[in-house]
């Protein structure tokens, strides 16, 4: 991967949404395997990939990465408090955009955006301009 477009990518998105943790998880067959994060935010990539690797992200028990498989599209909640979950819970994700990364029409991975914290609802323009910058950038994960 290229680490140095790697960044210079969650640059442009926290510009746009102001939100510093962007992270990039690999699919696994069965869970998200953390690879990159911002060296910006709540989070040191330390601590999200140990995270991670302590407590996978199993596809299987997340009805938002359920989602994002089948349809190939971006998904996210604005507002976590009326949810509950381990990984919500455990960093105090308060808002989270995950964007498919798509390659030869297979979701090899997502790029999750995710609010430490305080909630940041992201107006649609904005999370169509992520998705835009991402999909400039897909090459990166090729």
């Amino acid at each position: 991967m290229d680490k140095k477009s790697f960044y210079a990518l969650c640059y442009i998105l926290t510009n746009l949404t102001g939100i510093e943790d962007v992270g990039y998880h690999r699919i696994l067959s069965d869970r998200l395997k953390p690879i990159i994060k911002s060296n910006n935010g709540e989070i040191t990539e330390d601590d999200w990939i140990k995270h991670h690797t302590d407590s996978p992200a199993l596809i299987a028990n997340n009805p938002l990465l359920v989602e994002l498989l089948r349809t190939k599209k971006k998904v996210y909640i604005k507002d976590t408090s009326i949810l509950s979950s381990a990984d919500l819970d455990s960093f105090t994700i308060c808002s989270v955009y995950v964007f498919p990364i798509v390659i030869d029409d297979e979701v090899i991975g997502v790029m999750p955006i995710v609010s430490i914290g305080i909630v940041n609802s992201l107006k649609d323009e904005t999370i169509l301009e992520c998705e835009l910058a991402i999909d400039k950038y897909k090459y990166i994960f090729e």
